[in-house]
């Protein structure tokens, strides 16, 4: 009988040491925004016939990055979303270069032209594309603004008016 109690307390201090319920019950930890999936193309933004934006998802075979989105968005639509009904605001650029990086937070943007170009529908268009590729990668949308960086200057963050955040 004198074995039994040496393996109850042994089994008791093992339990006490790996600290088995020393712990209480902790609050809900939240994870983030939720990955998104596999996208097969670009989400571009374009403007229809009554000038509201619209997704168009462009068939590149895979997502990209921002910059390159913002590249094929500066292309304009193409013959089957001009067929659709859809238009850009952006202007038309011998240049289609754009430079994207972070800034804390935000998404900055960096175009090839002045901001008095580029008409708010067609700013709307570019933050909209960049965030819709971000939260597309894994980002998140709510606290995540873009800054558009001309020639002449740069914009306030602004936030996409169609998408969550």
């Amino acid at each position: 009988m004198t074995r039994w109690p040496r393996h109850a307390v042994l089994v008791l201090l093992s339990l006490l040491v790996a600290g088995c319920g020393a712990l209480g019950p902790t609050g809900v930890a939240d994870g983030g925004d939720a990955p998104a999936g596999v996208a097969t193309g670009a989400p571009l933004y374009f403007l229809d016939s009554a000038g509201a934006l619209r997704a168009s998802p462009r068939a590149t075979g895979r997502l990209g990055d921002i910059r390159g989105a913002v590249e094929l968005l500066m292309t304009g639509p193409s013959p089957i979303e001009r067929d659709a009904g859809l238009r850009t605001e952006i202007p038309r650029q011998e240049v289609l270069r754009s430079v994207v990086y972070r800034r804390e937070r935000d998404i900055v943007v960096i175009l090839p032209f002045a901001s008095r170009e580029l008409p708010a529908k067609g700013a709307d268009q570019v933050v909209c594309t960049a965030l819709a590729v971000h939260l597309l990668s894994g980002g998140g949308v709510r606290d995540t603004h873009v800054i558009l960086g001309f020639t002449d200057g740069e914009s306030e963050p602004r936030s996409c008016p169609v998408l969550p955040g």
